[in-house]
């Protein structure tokens, strides 16, 4: 399970998961063209507000296995066991790798994007010696990715209006993290849910992209639905009332919804 508290997220181990992110950039290199980082790395290395984002516990390797030749995609999880990664000893994670810095355990999933039949759609898939988690609507995260730059290397990152459509899959009451994503990434900068809202536009006929923003509006009909509740929860700010966050994460995602015309 997720963690579902921002109090969950300490500053140790969200550096620990990007000197990890940073470490994989240098690892990974020969691979950056088939692979794509998804999951909540994406709001933290592309949005810049403040207060900052939270962070992410864990990395989220989207693997494009079309562009994979017989054989290669076991030779880069070898080379990173070689550089100290371990498989996962929970019987329910094979698709996962972990790296251990001091006490901090990293996982690091290795996912794969299946036909979005069903949003909440998942299961084990075989490739080769390994498992790999197959989700709906990830595919969507191999359209036009951002190339950016981590330690001196250029990796592959899912885009904004992407991840959008991606939370719309997974987000759920075992996910609230999911919601504060959501809700981070359309609250910066001030005028995110416009603009947003135009480029999610341009999106709409990707496969699978409107399934991923309608089941995503459909948590944020009021200001106390289950995404701004969830987004209140996760939260649960000193500074701001249950009411306040709650009102705001309606507003924003409403405001992306009208722009996205959906």
């Amino acid at each position: 399970m997720k963690a579902n508290h921002a109090r969950q997220y300490p500053s140790l181990e969200t550096q620990a998961t990007e000197m990890i992110r940073a470490e994989l950039a240098a690892l990974l290199e020969p691979y950056w063209q088939k692979i794509v980082i998804v999951g909540g790395s994406v709001p933290a290395l592309l949005v810049k507000g403040q207060p900052e984002h939270l962070g992410t516990l864990d990395i989220d390797l989207l693997v494009d296995l079309k562009q994979f030749q017989a054989g290669e995609y076991n030779l880069m999880i070898k080379k990173l066991e070689k550089a100290g990664y371990a498989k996962s000893r929970d019987p329910k994670t094979p698709f996962r790798l972990e790296k251990i810095i001091g006490e901090i355990i990293i996982p690091v999933d290795f996912l794969i994007p299946i036909p979005p039949l069903h949003p909440m759609m998942s299961f084990l898939f075989d490739h080769e010696e390994n498992q790999l988690s197959a989700a709906a609507g990830l595919s969507i995260a191999l359209h036009q990715p951002i190339q950016i730059e981590i330690a001196g290397h250029q990796i592959n990152i899912a885009s904004l209006p992407a991840i959008l459509a991606t939370k719309g899959y997974s987000i759920n009451d075992t996910r609230r993290k999911d919601a504060y994503d959501i809700w981070y990434i359309l609250s910066h900068p001030s005028d995110a849910p416009h603009q947003l809202g135009i480029t999610c536009r341009a999106n709409l006929e990707i496969p699978g992209a409107r399934q991923g923003y309608t089941r995503l509006a459909s948590f944020f009909r009021s200001d106390d639905d289950l995404g701004p509740q969830w987004v209140a929860a996760f939260l649960q700010s000193d500074d701001l009332e249950p009411e306040q966050i709650m009102q705001d994460a309606y507003q924003r995602v409403q405001s992306w919804v009208e722009t996205l015309g959906i």
